[in-house]
């Protein structure tokens, strides 16, 4: 997989490229998956299910999604499958598998990397510019697009300082598909309470990595972003630090309930 490097160069590259892409073209045959008031956002075409046929992905936008305002209108995401009459019928619907227009996003894309796999790459951000990719592999058992893999940067364009890349592997993702993926799932906010009498921060959600120097004590108060199989990543406001990263959810105990899918 290719890791996105962050510089300056890059960051005016990724504008001026989104700047100036170009709308795909598009077949006749995709213009029937077309809703009413919306307009094609992203096609890519390929083999999806590894079957030797040349399927699509389509990502519509509303085309008053600027009046709207900010987060109001959903961008339908389909995955197109090919039958073996070379007719292509709709295997996928996920109105939450991409993010809602916004002005922090400065890029979204979706490539298809293989003949099972799937990348969505979003970016975005202020003086703090991110990325995520997400990828997916279709699994024939249960014919779903699995996550497999998440990969997060940041950069800091007022110090000009990369962060750390942080990548969540297949075993803490388990569960999580192209049907549930809520992309707005990362920003939760519920909270948990420590119940252990020391518990360290992990930069990645990784049970064989090595913990940080940063921890919290037992009673403390985490505001969780997202969840994996193992982690939560969580906030933590001290007098005296505000500090982010992974804690083990084993060491820890739900205050409220989460409506997060990354579980």
């Amino acid at each position: 997989m290719k890791i996105v490097l962050f510089s300056f160069s890059f960051f005016v590259s990724i504008l001026f490229c989104n700047a100036q892409r170009l709308k795909p073209f598009i077949p006749d045959e995709i213009k029937k998956f077309i809703l009413k008031d919306h307009e094609v956002m992203i096609f890519e075409e390929g083999d999806l299910n590894n079957d030797g046929r040349k399927d699509a992905i389509l990502v519509l936008q509303n085309k008053n999604e600027h009046e709207a305002g900010e987060d109001s209108l959903v961008r339908p995401f389909f995955i197109l499958l090919r039958n073996n009459k070379g007719e292509l019928y709709e295997a996928l619907r996920n109105d939450s598998l991409m993010p809602k227009f916004n002005y922090i996003f400065f890029d979204q894309d979706i490539s298809i990397k293989a003949p099972d796999v799937f990348e969505l790459f979003t970016g975005g951000g202020r003086r703090f510019k991110w990325t995520y990719i997400y990828r997916f592999k279709y699994l024939k058992s249960d014919k779903q697009w699995h996550l497999i893999s998440q990969i997060e940067s940041g950069f800091d364009s007022g110090e000009m300082k990369d962060d750390p890349t942080i990548t969540v592997g297949e075993e803490e993702l388990i569960g999580i598909t192209a049907s549930n993926f809520l992309y707005d799932g990362h920003y939760d906010e519920t909270q948990w309470r420590v119940i252990k009498d020391k518990v360290f921060f992990y930069t990645s959600p990784n049970l064989k990595s090595i913990h940080r120097k940063a921890y919290v004590v037992k009673g403390d108060v985490l505001k969780i972003h997202s969840e994996t199989v193992n982690f939560v990543l969580a906030d933590f406001d001290s007098k005296d630090k505000f500090t982010t990263g992974y804690i083990a959810k084993k060491d820890l105990e739900k205050i409220n309930p989460s409506k997060n899918i990354h579980k």
